[in-house]
């Protein structure tokens, strides 16, 4: 199997179908136009495009979802160039509007700050271009001291810098703004310090960024950038990291049309409904997997590495792509917040459990709860309660509270008491006003397990 990053694999290669041809026949007749085909194989989720020329073609693998193993797929002898997949400029643009940091790391010239500049234009939000390597670290942290003159008395306060005030000047009118920090990579180890404040929280002295102002930021590889830095890990590991090459196609079509065919993703008004799930996903991978949460950069500087913070990153992208519609996206983002090692191992999980969606399968309005069944893989059936919880806990209406504690007595006459135990201690906690137990029966057979976890949590320091 091949693992690794996002990827496009051109497989040269005679022909797809269809008697094999000869070297010479193919450099006299040609590649035949019936075999320019385009198909689908979803394993979990290929795309297969077959493009090329007369006399040469070339296949193009883009995967969204790497799988375990797909060589015996490729029956022919094949010779394969590995190039990276641009789907890294979609994907900044889909992290910027979740309100996570993302980070644009390539070469000079190949047009990152263009293209920040354009998605701020189809946004028609105000840019703020912002280059740290150039500000004093009191500026970025909590900007410039002023004394400020009572009647009786005097302080000192901290104006806010110029470009913090023009984006809350702009929010007051109405008007969102892109916060870009460029060539972030020439800012040395003191400019970086501050600056993690700024990107992650947000805030500038005691000024706080708004909610609308997205943050992005760009940078070259260090042994190239001038006067180069590698990020810090503290830094490195609040940005969501996208690394981007040139791709003479994408630049080829922005010459005809002026760069002005760039396409926006865009999020559902209700996208954020999707993060309870993906937070109980992620928790319950943590759970069986604990030496995945938490792995420090060992030597390599300036890169994603996975933390408690970017699992949370991980979860919240997850619903983004799903209500998206930009499940191609997934890989990327995911290598972009833990790297590439733990992205693989998630996935792998991940698919193994082939989870349900407990809002439409099994709670109101869209669900039923009698076709709940406790599944006999432990790791899946915790996953799906943890679900359960926080979709109950997110929307808890009297129905799907209700609804929550049927499956619960499901559970227990399934013999899953322990596993529905820590959702259902929750839930019987916050029990809407007009919700129902369906009978005793629920609170008889989850007392023992809810008084044991009771008196531990009473016992413990």
């Amino acid at each position: 199997p091949i693992l690794g990053s996002s990827i496009h694999m051109r497989v040269r290669w005679l022909t797809i179908t269809g008697k094999k041809k000869t070297k010479e026949q193919v450099e006299t007749e040609g590649t035949p136009i019936r075999q320019r085909i385009l198909f689908t194989v979803f394993w979990p989720s290929f795309n297969f495009v077959r493009r090329g020329s007369q006399d040469s073609s070339s296949l193009v693998l883009g995967v969204s979802q790497l799988p375990m193993g797909f060589c015996p797929l490729l029956k022919r002898k094949t010779t394969m160039t590995i190039t990276k997949q641009v789907l890294q400029y979609d994907a900044m643009m889909l992290v910027a509007q979740t309100g996570l940091p993302a980070l644009l790391m390539g070469p000079p010239g190949i047009g990152k700050s263009a293209v920040v500049r354009e998605f701020a234009r189809q946004l028609d939000s105000h840019i703020e271009i912002l280059n740290i390597a150039m500000m004093d670290p009191s500026e970025i942290q909590t900007g410039l001291p002023m004394i400020v003159k009572g009647e009786s008395e005097q302080w000192v306060e901290y104006a806010p810098p110029g470009f913090a005030r023009r984006i809350l000047q702009n929010e007051k009118a109405g008007k969102a703004s892109v916060l870009f920090l460029d060539e972030i990579s020439c800012a040395s180890p003191t400019q970086q310090a501050p600056a993690m404040r700024l990107i992650h929280d947000r805030e500038v002295g005691d000024q706080k960024l708004p909610d609308s102002c997205l943050i992005i930021a760009a940078a070259n590889p260090s042994d190239v950038a001038a006067g180069g830095w590698d990020l810090a890990a503290p830094l490195a590991n609040r940005f969501v990291h996208l690394s981007v090459h040139f791709d003479v196609g994408i630049w080829a079509d922005g010459m005809a049309d002026g760069f002005k065919s760039m396409s926006v993703p865009t999020l559902p008004k209700e996208w954020r409904n999707g993060i309870p799930a993906k937070m109980a996903l992620v928790g319950e991978f943590g759970r069986t997997r604990p030496g995945t949460i938490l792995r420090l950069p060992d030597g390599d500087q300036g890169v994603a590495w996975p933390s408690g913070r970017t699992w949370h990153y991980v979860a919240i992208l997850l619903a983004a792509v799903e209500a998206a519609q930009r499940k191609d996206l997934k890989l990327v983002l995911l290598q972009g917040c833990v790297g590439e090692g733990p992205t693989i191992e998630f996935l792998e999980w991940e698919d193994k459990l082939d989870l349900p969606d407990v809002n439409k399968d099994y709670l109101p309005p869209y669900g039923n709860p009698s076709a709940y069944r406790t599944p006999l893989r432990g790791d899946k059936a915790a996953a799906i309660w943890s679900a359960i919880g926080f979709a109950v806990l997110s929307d808890p209406t009297p129905e799907r509270w209700s609804a929550a504690m049927d499956m619960a007595e499901i559970a227990a006459n399934e013999n899953a008491v322990d596993i529905a135990a820590p959702t259902v201690q929750k839930l019987l906690k916050v029990r809407p006003p007009g919700a129902r137990l369906s009978g005793m029966s629920v609170l008889k057979a989850f007392s023992s397990v809810l008084k044991a976890a009771d008196q531990a949590s009473n016992e413990s320091p």
